[in-house]
């Protein structure tokens, strides 16, 4: 399975994103700011860009 890696998923242009891959074999992973459960193939990362 191959990855893929959204910065701002959560967000308007990350979502049509995260839309458009959701029903394919890739991995999502995404960076949010707020902690999230991830879910089938969603793998949320927390943390900010200014750390």
């Amino acid at each position: 399975m191959m990855r893929i890696l959204i910065l701002g998923g959560t967000g308007a242009m990350g979502n049509h994103l995260v839309d458009l891959f959701r029903d394919t074999d890739y991995e999502i992973v995404i960076t949010t700011r707020v902690n999230r459960k991830s879910s089938h193939n969603i793998k949320y990362i927390t943390g900010n860009a200014k750390d």
